[in-house]
Formats: structure tokens, sequence, C-alpha cells
């Protein structure tokens, strides 16, 4: 069971995966830094957002990820202590690749993780997965 930031990031190191992670559980708002243009800077391979924000609600900025060309590709996994099916639903339904209850359970994150990273790789031509849209 995983609960920290700490946590999510000792397990990456264990999984032995060369990943370039973006992992915006409030860090980034407490600091004052916009989660989507860190996004459009670094790119990275897949996005842990946590629904519960300081000043914005992850949904919003899962929202404009996905409204941005640059990083509309990248999968969004959120992580909710919101463990009510309705919740869960709602946060599918508004577009994230998965949805994950805190305490996060190791090995459904780790699938969780797997599959966004192999649906999230570009295709041969360089294209990212949705741009032929």
């Amino acid at each position: 069971v995983v609960e920290s930031a700490e946590d999510i990031h000792r397990l990456m190191e264990m999984s032995g995966k060369a990943v370039h992670l973006l992992l915006d559980t409030g860090h980034l708002t407490f600091a004052g830094a916009d989660p989507v243009e860190f996004a459009r800077t670094y790119l990275p391979d897949v996005i842990l957002m946590d629904i519960n924000l300081p000043g914005i609600s992850g949904i919003e900025v899962m929202r404009r990820l996905r409204a941005d060309p640059a990083t509309r590709h990248i999968p969004i996994i959120a992580l909710s202590a919101n463990a009510v099916p309705r919740d869960v639903a709602k946060g599918l339904e508004a577009g994230f690749f998965s949805y994950l209850t805190k305490p996060i359970k190791v090995n459904e994150f780790m699938e969780a993780l797997r599959i966004a990273l192999e649906q999230g790789r570009p295709t041969a031509d360089g294209e990212q997965p949705g741009d032929s849209q």
C-alpha cells in the first residue's frame, strides 16, 4: 500500500523503468507553478494527478491538459482519497486514463502505469496517439 509521493517515487525506482513522470499532488500548485505549463515544458510520459489540488480541481487541470495539443496525448492517472464509486465514475467520465484511490495498491498502480505507458507512446512515424483525429 502506497500512501505518499515519496512512496510512489520509491516504487518507480524499484520498477527499474526509465519514465519521465509528472507527479502533481499539490507540490506544483503550492509552489505557484502552473501544472499545465510544467507539463508542456517537460512532456512527461505519464502524469499522476491528485484530484484535490489546492486552489484548483485536478479535473480542471486535466481538462486544460486535454485542450492543449502539446499535452493532450499524455495519459493522466488520477490519484484520490475520494473512493466513492460516484467519484471514480465522475473522474473516468471526465477523461482520466485511470482513477486510483488512496491508499494506492501497488499491483493496481503498476498495472495502470504499464498500460498508460504502452498506450501513450508515440507511433513509429513520430505521431502521438490521437494526432490523426
